[in-house]
C-alpha cells in the first residue's frame, strides 16, 4: 500500500498544481463554481493589468468577432 503523496512533492504536470488552496483548505468540486486554475487567474491578472493601464484594445483582445 502506498502511503499518499504530499502536494509539495507533486509533479508540475500533476492536476493539482494548477490549484493554489489556502493552506490547510481540502477542496473538492463537484462540477460547480470550483477554484479557478492558476493559468485562468494568470490570464485574468494580464487582461486587468492591461485594462487598468489603459494599453488594452477592447475590440482585439475581447469581443472580436467569431
Amino acid at each position: 500500500m502506498h502511503s499518499p503523496r504530499r502536494p509539495d512533492t507533486l509533479s508540475p504536470c500533476h492536476p493539482r498544481f494548477l490549484f493554489a488552496p489556502a493552506p490547510g483548505v481540502i477542496y473538492l468540486d463537484a462540477a460547480t463554481y470550483g477554484l479557478p486554475p492558476r493559468p485562468s487567474v494568470e490570464a485574468l491578472t494580464r487582461a486587468l493589468q492591461r485594462w487598468q493601464s489603459g494599453e488594452a484594445d477592447w475590440v482585439e483582445e475581447w469581443d472580436r468577432k467569431g
